[in-house]
């Protein structure tokens, strides 16, 4: 069973433009990959809006990562919805608290680079754009309150318009600091350019300590769980 997690967050405001000096994607995409490399940990807040049906859904939490696959994400949404997800190197977990149920997920090695669980793109902190830098184009740099970013974008052509989700956009436009490679905030687009959500990261901290119990998941006493063998 997919959970899907609809996420986005509120624009910052944009005070300079530049040209991008000539730069090439390729350039780009090498340079941000290079910079992410080095991250070995990471931990974030996260914030958005998504847009379904003509509802705001606002969703917030944290996410957390460690090599060599470990991940751990919260949310709670504005009906009151939340879930955890946790990558454990050997398992996959989506906890639903109020619903006192957990899937379990044999855990792939390639499942976290796989995951673009903020949207196309993400990937894991330390690769981002891991299998997709094909689909990439760069198009512009600018400076969001101080901060250099790299704009890039992404369209998936394959994708029918009609099934246009935050999940699975026709067009994704990232921003990435240029710094660090770590990627600063996703917005995703349907086939009319229509804005369909966009996420933000906050209070980004990388290489850090954290202990590898963040990443472990014991279900709770009463909580049902349910194996998903893929």
């Amino acid at each position: 069973m997919g959970i899907a997690i609809a996420i986005s967050g509120f624009i910052l405001a944009l005070v300079i433009v530049s040209c991008g000096g000539g730069l090439t994607t390729e350039e780009v995409v090498k340079d941000i990959q290079g910079k992410a490399s080095n991250i070995v940990t990471y931990k974030a807040a996260w914030m958005g809006v998504t847009y379904l049906k003509g509802q705001e859904v606002k969703a917030s939490g944290t996410v957390s990562f460690k090599r060599p696959r470990y991940m751990r994400i919260t949310s709670v949404d504005s009906f009151g919805g939340e879930l955890l997800m946790f990558f454990d190197g050997n398992n996959i977990w989506h906890y639903l608290p109020k619903e006192a149920i957990a899937y379990k997920y044999p855990q792939k090695e390639e499942d976290i680079y796989k995951a673009h669980l903020f949207g196309e793109g993400w990937g894991i902190p330390c690769w981002p754009f891991k299998g997709i830098e094909k689909d990439m184009k760069y198009l512009y740099s600018k400076t969001i309150k101080g901060e250099d970013l790299y704009v890039l974008e992404i369209i998936t052509e394959s994708q029918r318009p009609e099934l246009a989700t935050v999940s699975m956009p026709i067009r994704t436009q990232v921003f990435v600091r240029v710094k660090d490679g770590v990627i600063q905030k996703i917005i995703s687009y349907d086939a009319q350019g229509k804005e369909i959500g966009f996420v933000e990261f906050k209070d980004v901290q990388i290489n850090i300590a954290i202990p590898d119990s963040v990443f472990v998941f014991i279900p709770p006493k009463g909580v049902k769980v349910v194996e998903v063998m893929e």
